[in-house]
């Protein structure tokens, strides 16, 4: 009997009393002892007694048999949850690769090929888009008979600068979703600089969940978010707020992290609820490719945002970053953070196709095009395979990470673009973030438990060797 290679043993330690927690890092299933029990499940375990606990811990992976195969766990994780299988969730739909705004952290032009040239969508390659996603979702539904539901997110640069073909391809979507007994989930990320009364009714009409790019009061978004004149956007972004709220559609707030508002998260917090929002939304800052952006200590940055997070959450509004890694933590295991990993489609301006929109200005991942590519052979194409692929389980350095089970492996493009080789490499910040979510979620968890704040938690898994047991 041994300890199974996923499972770590937590020693949290009080000035008085000391307690344990004996955790699987894929399926996160942790069971609390205190030390009297913790150490009379040692001995039982030396002894070789079958007890209740033992069998529970056995019944849950975490104590193995010296001949299991944590290879043949992995890989029964991987077939039984179809880890392997391209499944379309989400779809993209860019429009232009052009944005009226000139963020000063910009990635995505930070990261445009050299030479590459603005696009925007054609009439032409916009009815053969709409003609393609009608044989795309028919194909879906032939292909699934109970799928239901697909997400469509319009995305860039900036998608309301191509307003008639939002708005145009809204009702063409519900239509072809309709057709197929599909609900269509809309949704839109926008810097809000665009709105006018036709693009406001399009979103009530076909109730497009409004995510709008702010970064704090005026003061801070206006220090990186500006127009290509250098102005600042916050004024044009509340007259877009004061729209959604009069015509009553509910709107979130996409916010990314950097030097200018590092400080002042919390502080946003308030500000973006007083703005109506009924979510909150923060991003970590991605590298660029072919610029210099300046990016923030990593631990500086963690340790504000699960701030941040918190007082969001205690307000009793939502925010993702962290939240994804609480619902990991309490339940279901989060095998991919990335849509792109074997999830989704994204359709740029020329018609192109591919698994992830950072790649707008740089089209390295490319599975083919609308006008040549069959629906039939999309799940074949090698570049779907490979990046369908990318998650810890398949990731050798990742597989015996005690935060595997809440991680997902972070950004593919922001792997590739810091290694410089391949989207299988870590994403080494995100690892940090990841961790400090775990370390963070631990705590609170021993607190909830012992009903006692700030205990010393120490992975002591070290002491308990293959034969001791």
């Amino acid at each position: 009997m041994r300890l199974s290679k996923f499972t770590h043993v937590y020693e949290c330690i009080y000035e008085e009393n000391c307690y344990y927690l004996i955790r699987h890092s894929i399926t996160n299933k942790s069971f609390f002892f205190t030390e009297k029990d913790f150490n009379k499940l040692v001995e039982d375990l030396k002894s070789k007694k079958e007890t209740d606990e033992i069998n529970i811990l056995k019944q849950n992976h975490l104590l193995v048999q010296d001949s299991y195969s944590e290879t043949k766990f992995v890989n029964y994780l991987k077939e039984s949850n179809n880890l392997n299988k391209f499944d379309l969730e989400l779809i993209y739909l860019i429009f232009n690769t052009s944005c009226n705004l000139r963020c000063k952290y910009c990635y995505v032009e930070g990261s445009a090929k050299l030479g590459f040239k603005n696009d925007s969508m054609n009439e032409k390659t916009f009815n053969k888009l709409m003609d393609y996603l009608n044989k795309l979702i028919q194909h879906q539904k032939r292909k699934n008979p109970l799928k239901n539901k697909l997400t469509f997110i319009y995305y860039g640069s900036e998608p309301l600068m191509s307003k008639n073909f939002f708005i145009k391809s809204l009702k063409i979507i519900q239509k072809i979703c309709n057709e197929n007994k599909i609900t269509p989930d809309f949704q839109i990320t926008t810097n809000g600089t665009l709105f006018d009364d036709a693009i406001i009714k399009a979103m009530k009409e076909f109730k497009v969940g409004v995510s709008i790019s702010l970064d704090g009061e005026k003061k801070i978004n206006d220090s990186m978010r500006i127009t290509q004149s250098g102005r600042g956007s916050y004024d044009k972004i509340i007259i877009a707020i004061n729209l959604l709220k009069k015509s009553k559609i509910p709107f979130g707030i996409s916010c990314t992290i950097s030097q200018h508002n590092i400080n002042h998260l919390k502080e946003n917090v308030d500000h973006f609820i007083k703005l109506g929002a009924s979510s909150v939304g923060f991003n970590i800052l991605l590298n660029a490719r072919y610029s210099n952006i300046p990016l923030i200590p990593l631990t500086t940055l963690n340790n504000n945002l699960l701030e941040a997070s918190k007082k969001v959450n205690d307000l009793g509004f939502y925010e993702d970053r962290i939240q994804r890694k609480v619902r990991a933590f309490n339940g279901i295991p989060r095998f991919k953070d990335c849509g792109g990993v074997g999830n989704q489609l994204v359709f740029f301006p020329n018609g192109d196709i591919g698994p992830c929109e950072a790649y707008l200005c740089n089209r390295k991942f490319n599975a083919g095009n609308i006008k040549t590519l069959k629906i039939e052979e999309i799940e074949k194409s090698p570049v779907l395979k490979y990046w369908t692929k990318r998650y810890p389980l398949n990731m050798e350095e990742c597989l015996y990470c005690p935060a595997l089970g809440i991680c997902g492996g972070g950004c593919p493009f922001n792997a590739e673009t810091i290694s410089k080789k391949n989207i299988y490499q870590r994403d080494k910040p995100f690892c940090v973030h990841t961790e400090m979510v775990l370390n963070y979620l631990l705590k609170k968890s021993i607190e909830d438990k012992t009903g006692k704040k700030d205990p010393y938690i120490r992975d002591i898994t070290f002491m308990y060797s293959d034969n001791l047991f």
